[in-house]
């Protein structure tokens, strides 16, 4: 328990005393609360996180959670309260200039980090008539994943070591995209498929790798 003159020395340098574990931490990590004095409340973040883990983990509750969402979902005054909801904020000024901070700090820089080359497999997976065309730095892993996910029987018909997998694999799926079913799923005729590894091959955008076994 912490003295008024202790109290007041963390008060002075922004800090605070956490409840649960005790430790001493900055007051931007604790929970807001308006009730309180400071504007925080005396649990942190951390452990108010684990609290909230440990009472949603409880099979009542996650049953509960789900019962209320589905109920929520089937209210048309839930709906309509989300148009109104982004109507009146998604418009303001301030809300533009938060997404425009989001895009320049978060999206942008994924966006040139997935521009950049980056070396590579692109995988052929085969089940019948169907092909599935990805991208893996470990093929092996990838397809010990992918095998156990799926109630069909899938054998590995090529794969290419590139320099640029994505851009490899960008230019095989809009090649193929007029026979795509779903997502990396596609049913070409084999001798599209082997003319599309063909051109891969003369465009020097990747080539087949036969001594890779997985």
């Amino acid at each position: 328990m912490l003295s008024i003159k202790e109290f007041r020395a963390l008060n002075l340098k922004g800090m605070k005393r956490c409840s649960r574990c005790g430790a001493i931490k900055p007051r931007e990590r604790f929970v807001k609360d308006r009730r309180k004095p400071d504007g925080y409340d005396t649990r942190c973040k951390q452990c108010e996180r684990l609290r909230t883990q440990r009472r949603n983990a409880k099979p009542e509750r996650r049953q509960y959670i789900h019962d209320y969402n589905a109920r929520r979902r089937e209210d048309p005054a839930y709906w309509a309260y989300q148009r109104a909801y982004r109507c009146r904020h998604q418009t303001t000024p301030e809300y533009r200039a938060k997404s425009r901070k989001y895009y320049r700090n978060v999206v942008a820089p994924r966006r040139r980090q997935l521009q950049k080359p980056q070396p590579g497999f692109v995988y052929v997976l085969q089940s019948g008539p169907y092909y599935k065309i990805g991208i893996s730095k470990e093929p092996s892993r990838r397809l010990a994943e992918i095998r156990p996910r799926l109630p069909f029987p899938i054998e590995l018909l090529h794969l290419i070591r590139t320099d640029n997998m994505i851009g490899t694999e960008r230019f095989m799926h809009k090649s193929l995209n007029h026979c795509r079913l779903n997502g990396e799923w596609f049913r070409p005729s084999s001798e599209e498929l082997k003319s599309l590894i063909d051109s891969v091959e003369k465009e020097k955008r990747g080539k087949i790798d036969d001594a890779y076994v997985i």
